[in-house]
């Protein structure tokens, strides 16, 4: 499990992030394969530069030629989400090649929304910052592909 280091360094850079996706998933106790970490970001122009300075420490290299920057302005990330069908900003580990940090540029809930109701969870004595279960559920249910309405089920029984 590479991941753990990548949360240490985007803490140590400060970085407002909110893993979502398959990560939490398995944190919260349901077991799911992938090699995907999907993160929202604050998109205030210093936090991207300080998660690019985490991925520059983490060895992660962007995989298209545009800088994150370029999404600081919502319209920039809807107009990439509409015109390019771009809805993730990935990063692979040239390290670990098997480890692609995907940033999610389609996100219908506000990252302030997102932030307010997170859950913080402990991997090997590194804190992260995870999408809470209801918000995890709300995502899911928005990316709707057959595995998220799954996931949004299996999550919603943990509610109960």
């Amino acid at each position: 499990m590479e991941y753990p280091k990548s949360f240490q360094v985007l803490n140590q850079q400060k970085v407002n992030y909110l893993i979502c996706g398959v990560v939490p998933v398995n944190i919260y106790d349901i077991p799911r394969m992938t090699a995907d970490i999907d993160i929202v970001l604050n998109f205030k122009e210093k936090n991207i530069v300080n998660f690019e300075k985490a991925l520059e420490i983490s060895m992660f290299q962007k995989s298209i030629r545009v800088a994150l920057k370029t999404f600081v302005s919502k319209e920039e990330r809807q107009k990439a989400i509409s015109e390019k069908n771009l809805i993730a900003y990935s990063d692979f580990n040239s390290k670990a090649e098997y480890v692609n940090l995907d940033v999610l540029l389609d996100v219908p809930i506000d990252f302030e929304e997102l932030w307010r109701n997170k859950s913080m969870k402990e991997i090997k004595n590194i804190s992260v910052n995870l999408a809470s279960v209801e918000k995890l559920i709300d995502l899911k249910k928005y990316a709707n592909r057959l595995q998220d309405q799954k996931d949004a089920l299996l999550l919603s029984r943990l509610l109960k």
